[in-house]
């Protein structure tokens, strides 16, 4: 429902600027930012707010209509004390007004690590009316193939005539016959040695430390991969339009792009995230005090969880043995050979963190280990 078709022009009493916004056909962001700077300037905002959202509601009412309210990028606010006391008083402005306003529903998009931090009256209100917005695998494979379905005939052909599949019946796929399709753009195993499924090993690397995976990395790593595949002078010996080569080396841009995006996400640990380049991955709290230049336990405790909850690093066991390696700034060959640690840090938790693949090279990360 748009609110030209509404008849939002017919309310009376609404706001010319607030009418004209609502009934665009493509209004632009900056235009309502715009608006909403200007309308806070004045001390009766929240009275106008109300009463505007009030007819409106009550217009809906009278002919049996809902609508929603969309509330988006409120995480990209760099100051995070301000940014908390704004969004509690926005979920808190909703918990007051929400009974007289019945046919207006909001919609808040929030990162999680974000909401977990706001503490306001009734939080409990909200329990159960939360959902966490995910990329489960077989929508990965559907958002993939439904490109290539609508981007070439001879694939759209090739998997009809192999697999039964068109754009009518994608949904009706599941991830096993899914990941069977994608035979022909990636192979089934990766590589001379054929260890990895090709579809786990692009799983892998387009999903962040909490499990969240991300389909824009997954297709910037397909149009990397192609422009690639393109530029190579040898031939693809593999019966596949991507040879493995090309996934591999499409990667360490995937990791650049999405570095860049947590960089804009997450500005308060933007300072945090650039020392970590040269660092090895598994790397232990002590060395990133080191990096940090943190003298802090608690500082230290903060950026750590918010680097967990951001998906960034994922915990990893220490045993007794490397506890006391840590504990004592000892420098052995389970460890980064040339890092002193200095462990002068009181009350400093002795942890060791990964940091996930998509991450890895575009912070400049160094893995230890096998892949």
């Amino acid at each position: 429902m748009s609110y030209s078709d509404a008849g939002i022009r017919s309310i009376q009493g609404l706001d010319y600027t607030l009418v004209e916004l609502g009934t665009a056909d493509d209004t632009q962001h900056s235009a309502i930012v715009n608006w909403l700077v200007q309308r806070a300037k004045s001390p009766q905002t929240n009275l106008m707010a109300r009463d505007e959202l009030g007819k409106i509601n009550q217009w809906l009412r009278q002919h049996n209509k809902e609508t929603w309210l969309m509330y988006d990028e409120l995480d990209v606010l760099k100051d995070e004390q301000l940014r908390k006391r704004a969004l509690e008083a926005l979920f808190s402005w909703w918990l007051d007004i929400e009974n007289s306003l019945n046919c207006i529903r909001p919609k808040i998009f929030l990162r999680e690590d974000i909401w977990k931090q706001l503490n306001f009256t009734n939080t409990g209100h909200y329990v159960g009316r939360s959902l966490q917005l995910r990329w489960d695998e077989v929508d990965l494979w559907r958002l993939v193939l439904r490109q290539v379905l609508n981007s070439s005939s001879a694939m759209r052909e090739l998997l009809e005539q192999r697999f039964g599949l068109t754009v009518d019946n994608l949904e009706n796929f599941g991830v096993e016959q899914l990941r069977q399709s994608l035979f022909p753009l990636w192979g089934e195993r990766m590589g001379r040695t054929k260890k990895a499924y090709t579809a786990n090993w692009v799983s892998s690397r387009i999903r962040d430390s909490q499990e969240n995976r991300f389909p824009r990395s997954l297709m910037i790593l397909l149009q990397k991969a192609i422009e690639l595949e393109r530029g190579y002078l040898r031939p693809n010996t593999y019966d596949t339009i991507l040879r493995p080569q090309a996934l591999i080396e499409a990667l360490p841009y995937v990791s650049e792009q999405r570095v860049q995006e947590v960089l804009n996400e997450y500005k308060e640990l933007e300072n945090y995230l650039h020392k970590l380049r040269g660092l090895r991955s598994p790397t232990d709290s002590g060395y990133l005090a080191d990096a940090w230049d943190l003298k802090d336990a608690k500082k230290m405790k903060q950026v750590t969880t918010s680097m967990l909850e951001a998906g960034i690093f994922k915990e990893r066991p220490l045993g007794t043995s490397e506890k006391m390696h840590l504990q004592f700034g000892y420098d052995t060959s389970e460890f980064d050979r040339g890092t002193s640690y200095k462990g002068n840090i009181k009350g400093l938790e002795l942890n060791r963190y990964a940091v996930a693949e998509l991450y890895l090279s575009g912070l400049g990360m160094i893995r230890k280990g096998q892949r």
